[in-house]
């Protein structure tokens, strides 16, 4: 028996099996529960009611097939449970990401956390706000290096030998040059909030083939934009038929890296790929 967090926040002591109707998508570790699904018919009915005329692309819709392409129509961008496998398993590392776009570039952002009740708020040209409390600038850490951050990676899917080597010989080179800590948290949107906030100082993705896609990006590149830090590419694709947004980074991108201020996310890349630091 595990407790988990139903679609209003309630702890329950319920197996998975019985209460989240679990279904696989590309693999056994990649799955949606009953109430992502149900998370994210509320959220697109409300939308569609009050913005009729407006696109919205969710994680359940779209399933196992590629994002819709993002285009200069009004776009909501929905991830109804972020950390799908830490809320099946009652760790609090879980949200709801809902992104806005605006003539193909994110401009509102709103993520809730419910099992630590914060909620993130970002408008472009409006500043970010945690719990309604604005967010400071991230000018205060502009002397951070690598030595002296807490570094932030996710494994995603990837469950191939050469993959597995690729991420674990990233990790091993950042440990080897040194950092201050390393985690591993499970939910894309609350990575991105936490280098929004300091907790962590650089989050990537996309060694191997371990991507986000865009409702893991869209709400928290709001937020990482309004406090001034730095999100990239982890590694250029200018081929990617998938860069259409305007904005400097592509919520379509394969790979990403973030970070507290940008020496730190140059410095990091060239820790992962064994350039000189």
């Amino acid at each position: 028996m595990k407790p988990f967090l139903d679609a209003k926040g309630t702890a329950k002591e319920e197996t998975m099996s019985q209460s989240l109707c679990i279904s696989t998508k590309t693999c056994d570790s990649d799955f949606c529960t009953a109430i992502d699904i149900e998370n994210e018919t509320l959220i697109t009915r409300a939308i569609q009611q009050r913005f009729p005329h407006h696109v919205v692309i969710g994680e359940e819709s779209t399933g196992t097939q590629n994002p819709e392409l993002l285009t200069d129509k009004p776009t909501w961008i929905i991830d109804p449970v972020d950390g799908t496998t830490n809320f099946a398993s009652g760790a609090p590392f879980t949200c709801v990401s809902i992104g806005f776009c605006n003539g193909g570039e994110p401009v509102l952002g709103v993520i809730y956390a419910p099992a630590t009740k914060e909620l993130y708020l970002a408008i472009k040209g409006r500043g970010a706000y945690r719990n309604g409390i604005p967010l400071k600038k991230s000018g205060y850490s502009a002397d951070i290096r690598l030595e002296h951050s807490i570094v932030c990676f996710e494994f995603g899917y990837v469950r191939s030998p050469k993959g597995i080597d690729r991420m674990l010989e990233a990790v091993k080179r950042i440990l080897n040059h040194g950092c201050r800590a390393t985690r591993s948290y499970g939910s894309g949107a609350l990575d991105l909030c936490y280098v929004a906030t300091g907790r962590i100082d650089v989050v990537y993705a996309g060694v191997d083939e371990e991507g986000w896609k865009p409702w893991d990006y869209c709400a928290a590149v709001v937020v990482l934009n309004e406090v001034g830090c730095t999100i990239c590419p982890l590694i250029e694709d200018p081929s990617s038929q998938f860069n259409f947004s305007r904005s400097s980074f592509s919520i379509y991108s394969k790979s990403m890296i973030c970070g507290i201020n940008e020496y730190v996310v140059n410095q990091c890349k060239r820790v992962i790929f064994n350039n000189t630091v």
